[in-house]
Order: C-alpha cells, then sequence, then structure tokens
C-alpha cells in the first residue's frame, strides 16, 4: 500500500520501473534483482560501464550482509536460496562494525570490494540511484583521463548569485525546446562567461572538475532508475527526478557539492535531449561545460546579462548568499571554538596505510593551517590490518595523497584529531574491557571503543592509547612488525 500511495503521491516515473513487491520477496531480495537487472543494461546508459568488482551490500534491519560477485567468498559466508538465479549470492548474518553508507575501498579477504549500506527506510529507488552515483566514481578512476580540483572553490556572494542564475537558465532549458531551448542556452553561457571573467584560473578548474566528476555520477545515477528507453524520452522524466535529488541532497547538508550535482548533469541530459554525442568527450578530458560550449554559440554581450540580473532578482539573491554566509560564519566561529576549547582524541595511523580525508559531505573549516571538518566520517578499512571508523561533529586530518619520504622509508602521514567531549563523559572500552579510571601510562591494545561517542578501531597491527595532557593519543605502529 504504501508503494501505491508513493505512485498517487508523484513517484509515477519510479513506479515504471519499481513494481510492487510479492509479499514473499525480502527486501534485500527485491534490491538484489533490481540492481542486477539495472546492471544489464548499464552499457546502454554509459557505454564500457558495468559493475565489475565485487559488492558487499549490507541491510542493518536484517543484519544481512550480501556478497556478490566475489572471486572466493570468505568461508562464513553461505550461498543464498531465493535470490535471482542469474548472480551468486553469499550471505552472513550479524551486525557488521563499521557501516557508514558506502565505502569504495572496502577490502575483503585482501580483495577490493564496494561496500554499500541499504536503508530500509528510504525508497529503494532512491537508494539505487545512491549506488550506481557512487559505484560510477570507481569506474571513473580507472577509465576517467580528467583530472579532479579539490580545492579552489569561490564562493562569494555575487559567484553564488550568478551560478543559481545559471541553474534557473539550465532547469528551464532542460524542459525546453527549439528556438526556445536555444535562447535559453545562450543565455547560460553569457552569464557563465561574464561570471568566470571575474574568476582566477584555479576557481574554474575547480568547478569544471566538480560539474564534470559528480556530474556524470548524478547523471548515471538518475538514469538508472528511469525506465529503458531507446529514444530521448527519458530526458523529461529526469527533470522531477533531478529536482529530488537537489532537495535530499540539501537536506543531507550537500548544498556547496550538490549545486555541482545539478549543473553538470543538467548539461548533461540537455545534450541528450539533442541527441548529441558527448560522453566519450568528456571520459577523455574536456569539461561538460567545454564540451557544452561548443556545441552552442554565445550570442550575447554584458547588456543581456545586465537584463538577465534584473530578470532573476540578482540584487536579492546576492542578500541572500550574504545572509547565508554570515549565518554560515558564525556557526563554524562557533564550532571552531568548541574544537580549540576540547580535549582530542589524537588517532596515528601505521605508517604504511593512507587514511584518508572525511567524506562524504564534511566541510572543510580553515584553523590557521589546520583544516577542521565538521559533520565528518571517517572509514579507513586496510583488510585484516585495521578498521577504523569515526563519526564526529569536529575534526582535523592530516594526510597526504601520495607517500612522503621519511629518511629512507616512504610513508603516510595520517593523523585524525576527534573534538571530544569532557573527561567525565568519557566511557572507554580496550579490547572490548571497560577502563574506568584515566589512563596514566601507555597501554597495549588491539581494539578500542568510546562508547559515549562514534569512534571504533581494530587492528592486528600493535597499538598503545596514554593520555597527553588533557588528550587521549592513539598510536598505531607498522602492521605487521611487533614494538
Amino acid at each position: 500500500m504504501n508503494k501505491v500511495l508513493q505512485c498517487l503521491a508523484g513517484g509515477l516515473v519510479l513506479c515504471l520501473l519499481w513494481s510492487i513487491p510479492s509479499c514473499a520477496e525480502s527486501v534485500s531480495q527485491r534490491f538484489v534483482k533490481d540492481l542486477w537487472e539495472i546492471n544489464a543494461r548499464m552499457p546502454d546508459i554509459w557505454p564500457g560501464y558495468k559493475i565489475d568488482t565485487p559488492v558487499l551490500l549490507y541491510f542493518p534491519h536484517d543484519k544481512l550482509s550480501c556478497l556478490i560477485a566475489h572471486p572466493k567468498p570468505p568461508a562464513d559466508y553461505v550461498l543464498q536460496e531465493g535470490f535471482d538465479k542469474r548472480v551468486a549470492v553469499y550471505g552472513k548474518r550479524g551486525e557488521m562494525k563499521y557501516v557508514s553508507l558506502f565505502n569504495l575501498n572496502y577490502v575483503l579477504d585482501g580483495i577490493k570490494t564496494v561496500f554499500f549500506r541499504i536503508d530500509d527506510s528510504i525508497d529503494l529507488a532512491q537508494e539505487i540511484n545512491v549506488f550506481f552515483h557512487e559505484n560510477f566514481h570507481v569506474y571513473q578512476q580507472k577509465t576517467f583521463r580528467y583530472t579532479e580540483h579539490l580545492t579552489g572553490e569561490d564562493r562569494s556572494p555575487e559567484h553564488l548569485a550568478l551560478f543559481e542564475i545559471e541553474v534557473m537558465l539550465l532547469k528551464r532549458a532542460l524542459i525546453s525546446s527549439g528556438s526556445e531551448q536555444l535562447k535559453l542556452m545562450r543565455k547560460f553561457l553569457a552569464v557563465r562567461r561574464a561570471r568566470r571573467s571575474e574568476m582566477p584560473v584555479g576557481a574554474i578548474e575547480f568547478e569544471n572538475s566538480k560539474e564534470t566528476i559528480e556530474g556524470t555520477a548524478e547523471y548515471v545515477g538518475i538514469r538508472s532508475v528511469l525506465p529503458p528507453d531507446n529514444g530521448r524520452g527519458y530526458v523529461l522524466l529526469a527533470a522531477p527526478l533531478l529536482w529530488e535529488r537537489w532537495s535530499l541532497l540539501n537536506l543531507a547538508n550537500a548544498g556547496d557539492a550538490a549545486r555541482y550535482y545539478m549543473s553538470g548533469a543538467l548539461q548533461m541530459f540537455i545534450l541528450d535531449s539533442l541527441n548529441t554525442p558527448w560522453k566519450s568527450r568528456v571520459q577523455g578530458g574536456t569539461s561538460i561545460f567545454d564540451t557544452i560550449a561548443q556545441y552552442f554559440e554565445n550570442g550575447l554581450g554584458g547588456g543581456e546579462v545586465a537584463d538577465m540580473k534584473k530578470e532573476f532578482g540578482y540584487d536579492g539573491l546576492v542578500k541572500i548568499a550574504i545572509a547565508a554566509a554570515g549565518k554560515q560564519e558564525g556557526t563554524q566561529a562557533r564550532l571552531l571554538d568548541k574544537y580549540n576549547s576540547s580535549p582530542k582524541i589524537i588517532v596515528q595511523l601505521p605508517p604504511q596505510i593512507k587514511g584518508d580525508g572525511p567524506r562524504p559531505y564534511a566541510e572543510n573549516i580553515k584553523n590557521g593551517r589546520e583544516n577542521i571538518f565538521s559533520n565528518a566520517t571517517v572509514e579507513v578499512n586496510a583488510g585484516d590490518y585495521l578498521g577504523l571508523e569515526i563519526k564526529s561533529d569536529m575534526l582535523s586530518w592530516t594526510g597526504a595523497e601520495q607517500p612522503v619520504r621519511d629518511g629512507t622509508r616512504l610513508i603516510y602521514p595520517s593523523q585524525y584529531k576527534v573534538a571530544a567531549a569532557h573527561w567525565a563523559d568519557f566511557s572507554l572500552e580496550l579490547d572490548r574491557k571497560p577502563v574506568s579510571d584515566v589512563l596514566q601510562e601507555k597501554v597495549s591494545f588491539r581494539s578500542i571503543r568510546f562508547k559515549n561517542m562514534e569512534i571504533s578501531l581494530d587492528a592486528k597491527c600493535d597499538g598503545v592509547v596514554y593520555k597527553k595532557d588533557k588528550d587521549i593519543c592513539i598510536i598505531l605502529s607498522v602492521c605487521g612488525q611487533s614494538r
């Protein structure tokens, strides 16, 4: 009945694909079946792309882990009955320790595996969308020649106001056709070129990078939940899903990232509406904006841009951006005060293990030379050696994408500082045994939990924990070697 109500409430697009399940069909069975049906037609959505790595799906409601396409499933994973016959599914019952939404670098029995947690309370079509969005990043890492730029964003109010006008023009162009669409796209190009004439090269590269990398992933995710279409009818069906995703990403505090998901995917669906090839160019290293700009002529000058500012209420948009920036600055100042005054839990990884920065929607706050992240999730999985998960309102990360030389060794200097509560709020477990008193000396461990905080760590490499001033230090030595 819930699915029928969702259809009547406006989800008719998704219902073209997502039929009402039988009573006997579990959530895990249905998800795997739909996932593999969509995967079979993925090359029609993006040539050359299919799931080509093992997948581990975790269903927390049933405490069931489903392993798919793994060349050698671990002994504790048992072949499951009742699943789609086209794919072998191995399952294991039990609660997982590390349950972040996704991990593209999860390692299971020494084999890189894509991990994805399915939230049973969310519509499964949304989960399919997110899965293919994130999994497409694996394909990008292997095949895209485009370089991702992670810094340089221009967040001035004037920039954000013009960018919002560009997105409104793209939205109108997507649901238009013929001369009206051409007129809207020329306006879009005029506004963007006027805005970028005031931007440094690094900011333009950042924007092109985000629109291309995240935009293509968003495009693939949206296409995955649309019905197959040999023509171009799916383009109009994509519009309401893009609006819906924009709302959901904003609710997830992903506004800064989401604007590029939207602007990039909009340009891609507009090119699809014109039956214009673009995917091989983007995969080969051309940004989506440069691709679409070469298709449409500019044809407008500065006077028309001034007219569009009046039409879309530019001055009002700038005021909104200024107010939002002021609110954000106030929030950031309060968070930094909390971070600076709080005791820290400092986690230093073994030198041969690369630790990644926070994700998925962590916001970077500058604090002198230190990069502080709010709303942060960190997950490091190094196979049998180490598993670390941190969820925190405030943490800093020091790391490197490439190893650095330390004497004769190449190492990854990875360290996390997590803003903690007061000492009275700590509840510490070492090797699953409670520790009631504050640490006065270095104590060895293989696993550690802070029960009132979302920090957990299991290691086969040696580690020590101790108190230093007002902080707790967790130091892990080289895995496989004793101290």
